[in-house]
């Protein structure tokens, strides 16, 4: 990632005060390091509807119903992993955390 972008990100958003003001800015930072899906939500509750938790993101059409419907947050490890996370994580991360957990990513792709 090139720092200057990430900086000149930081510098941008002190002056900005609403969502409306930050998100696009955020997205652009995110294209230029070249990524096309986000998301950025809050740690779910128990039986809470994860699109709720939704502070921005963007997602391949239809993602998130299809993460509803399938209940992909009973096995998501990111969501199980910010359960104990003190700081930032990576998603591999998550999967080395629970490498040895009987309920696994690829088992509910099956479904």
């Amino acid at each position: 990632m090139n720092i200057t972008l990430l900086v000149q990100f930081l510098a941008l958003i002190e002056e900005m005060k609403t969502r409306e003001e930050i998100v696009p800015e955020f997205e652009r930072l995110l294209d230029r390091c070249g990524f096309d899906f986000y998301g950025v939500v809050r740690q779910p509750k128990p039986h809470e509807n994860p699109l709720r938790l939704l502070l921005a993101g963007r997602w391949p059409e239809g993602w998130p119903q299809i993460y509803i419907r399938k209940k992909y947050v009973v096995i998501d490890p990111t969501i199980r992993y910010l359960g104990h996370a003190q700081r930032g994580f990576r998603w591999r991360d998550t999967l080395f955390a629970f490498r040895s957990a009987p309920i696994r990513i690829a088992s509910a792709w099956k479904a």
